[in-house]
């Protein structure tokens, strides 16, 4: 990130979607995506994130990958209270 403006920016993105994306930002030909574990009060306690290849790992928005990596981070606080 360029500023703290820039970062402040993402991190409300974040909370308002429940998940961060990568699209070869970092490494080219490598996505990545992420969702916040938080706990009872909203108080981040861990991340699941999904790494891989783009071409063989979907970090579309509604894909399949955010759905189930969202699933897990609420099945992952279900567990531990």
């Amino acid at each position: 990130m360029k500023s703290e403006a820039e970062a402040a920016r993402k991190l409300a993105d974040v909370r308002a979607r429940g998940f961060s994306l990568v699209r070869g930002d970092l490494i080219r030909g490598i996505d990545a995506m992420a969702v916040p574990v938080l706990d009872f009060k909203k108080d981040l306690m861990a991340v699941l994130a999904a790494v891989g290849p783009s071409k063989s790992i979907d970090v579309s928005s509604k894909g399949k990958s955010v759905r189930e990596l969202k699933l897990a981070a609420k099945k992952f606080v279900s567990q531990i209270g």
